[in-house]
């Protein structure tokens, strides 16, 4: 399966559509072969603003924790933790100006 399939398949089995919410960053070692590490964690953001993640489990048979987070835990984790951003800081968190 191929990442942007895996994404689509992973919110339409969550509370928000794939219309309801947008990929900001996740820790995919190459960016987009999922089986290369034993989890994976993508940040989301819904449209109303709140911040999800959905950490896939490997060796739980691939079992999926959608966890609702603060804008500041997502801050940190898009920031620090996830080294693939797939929107500008900006774009992920709009109204945080410098």
């Amino acid at each position: 399966m191929n990442f942007p399939d895996k994404i689509n398949q992973i919110l339409n089995r969550q509370l928000y559509g794939k219309d309801e919410a947008t990929l900001l960053a996740h820790d995919v070692p190459d960016g987009r072969d999922l089986d290369r590490a034993d989890s994976n964690r993508f940040l989301f953001r819904a449209v109303n603003g709140d911040f999800f993640t959905v950490t896939i489990e490997k060796e739980d048979g691939g079992r999926e924790t959608v966890t609702p987070i603060t804008r500041v835990e997502a801050v940190t984790l898009y920031d620090r933790y996830l080294s693939k951003q797939e929107v500008s800081f900006l774009d992920a968190f709009p109204g945080i100006g410098f």
